[in-house]
C-alpha cells in the first residue's frame, strides 16, 4: 500500500500515539499517511515535522463526526490549515453541541421516550462549507455506513470534493459503486483504514490493508505535505 489517509491517534479514540503510527507507516512501506483524529488536530500539532521517518510524507486531516438528517455522518478534511480558528471554533461549537445532544436524550431515556432528540444547529453541511474556507477538501468517509446514497449525492451536491471509497467495511462491489460515483461526479477518490490500534480488532483491519496503492491518486498530488 501506498498512502493510508484515515488514521486515528491517541489523541482521539486511536491506541498509538502520533509518532507510532508513523513509526507503524514506515514499518508497514507506507508513503503517505494521514492522522485523521475526531473533531481534533491536536496529535498532529504535537508532532513536529522532524520527527517523522524519512520517506514519510502527511497530509494534514480531521475527522469530523457531525449529522446529516439525524444521522450521524463523518467527513474527512485534507490540506487543511492546523492552525486556522475558523476550524478550532467549527470543533468547540460542534463538541459543546454533542454534549448538551447527550444530556438531553439521557433525560429522554429516562423519561421512557425512546425519540431521537438532535440540539444540532450545524451539520455536515457546515463541515464541508468549513473545510472548504479554510482551503482543505473535504471527503466523505465511509459512504457505505450512512446506508443512504441519497444522502451520500446531496452532500456531494453542496460541495464535497471525494469519497473515501476503500474502506474496511466496502467489499469490492462497493468500491466499484462509489468509484463510479466518483468518476461520475469528478471528486477525489480516498481511501484508509480507519485504523484504531487495538480498538480495531484484527477481525476488523491490519494497518494498511486499505488505502490507495499507488502514487497517481489525484488527491495524492496536491503538493502541501509536511515532510
Amino acid at each position: 500500500m501506498y498512502a493510508d489517509l484515515h488514521l486515528h491517534s491517541t489523541f482521539s479514540d486511536g491506541t498509538d500515539t502520533p509518532l507510532e503510527l508513523c513509526n507503524l507507516a514506515k514499518n508497514c512501506g507506507l508513503s503517505i499517511i494521514s492522522i485523521t483524529d475526531h473533531d481534533t488536530v491536536s496529535g498532529q500539532k504535537a508532532l513536529s515535522h522532524g520527527q517523522l521517518p524519512n520517506g514519510i510524507r502527511m497530509v494534514s486531516g480531521v475527522e469530523i463526526s457531525i449529522e446529516v438528517n439525524r444521522k450521524m455522518t463523518h467527513i474527512l478534511g485534507y490540506y487543511i490549515d492546523l492552525y486556522d480558528k475558523r476550524l478550532e471554533n467549527f470543533i468547540h461549537y460542534i463538541s459543546a453541541e454533542k454534549t448538551a445532544s447527550t444530556k438531553a436524550n439521557f433525560e429522554n431515556a429516562c423519561a421512557n421516550n425512546d425519540n431521537y432528540i438532535s440540539h444540532a444547529t450545524l451539520t455536515g453541511y457546515d463541515a464541508i462549507d468549513t473545510i472548504k474556507a479554510i482551503g482543505g477538501i473535504s471527503v466523505i468517509a465511509h459512504p457505505k455506513a450512512l446506508n443512504d446514497d441519497d444522502i451520500v449525492l446531496d452532500l456531494i451536491k453542496h460541495g464535497a470534493k471525494g469519497l473515501e471509497v476503500y474502506h474496511p467495511i466496502h467489499n469490492d462491489e462497493d468500491a466499484k459503486k462509489y468509484i463510479q460515483m466518483a468518476e461520475s461526479k469528478n471528486l477525489f477518490v480516498s481511501g484508509g483504514t480507519d485504523w484504531h490500534g487495538k480498538n480495531n480488532g484484527n477481525d476488523v483491519t491490519r494497518f494498511a490493508m486499505k488505502g490507495l496503492s499507488h502514487e497517481n491518486y489525484e488527491i495524492l498530488k496536491l503538493t502541501d505535505f509536511h515532510k
